[in-house]
Parts: structure tokens; sequence; C-alpha cells
């Protein structure tokens, strides 16, 4: 398997521009939190064929013109999270 490599913003607003230059195969995160470290979206930036689908479920979810996170996967998503609540002793 490929490495993808990270764009050198890995946090910015979600604009549809912005999102459409994002590799496939990071994961994206909004800063937008159902509960505390709870993102409104998370997910896996799908192949240029599935972009449109995966954009309509960022704006329906209100995550869109948001800051939004790039990982490169789930796995670093989680471990920023578990360090974060660490450092905040939640």
């Amino acid at each position: 398997m490929t490495a993808v490599a990270l764009p050198p913003q890995r946090r910015a607003k979600l604009t549809k521009k912005f999102y459409l230059q994002i590799p496939s195969g990071l994961y994206l995160v909004s800063n937008i939190c159902w509960t505390p470290y709870s993102p409104v979206f998370g997910e896996k930036v799908v192949k240029d064929a599935d972009r449109e689908k995966q954009w309509k479920r960022i704006v329906d979810c209100g995550a869109a013109q948001k800051m939004c996170h790039i990982f490169a996967n789930q796995k670093e998503h989680k471990n920023w999270v578990k360090k974060a609540l660490s450092q905040a002793n939640v």
C-alpha cells in the first residue's frame, strides 16, 4: 500500500475547493462536534468519482465552510483525541 502524502495545511476551512484538493485516502474530520471530541463528520476521503456524494454529506451535517482537520488515517485521529483528552484531564 502506497502512503498518501499529507497536504501542507492539516487544518483549514472546509471549502469545496479545499476538499477537492485533498488526496483520497486521508482522514477528514470536522472541527464541529456533537459532543466534545465527537465530530459531526469524520470519514476517509473518497476517490474522485465519489466526491460529490461525500461533499453532500459534508454540507448536510453542517461541516462545510467550517474548520477541519486532516489526518493520515482514523487511527492517527483517535490518537490525537486521546492526547487532547489526557492534556485536558477529561
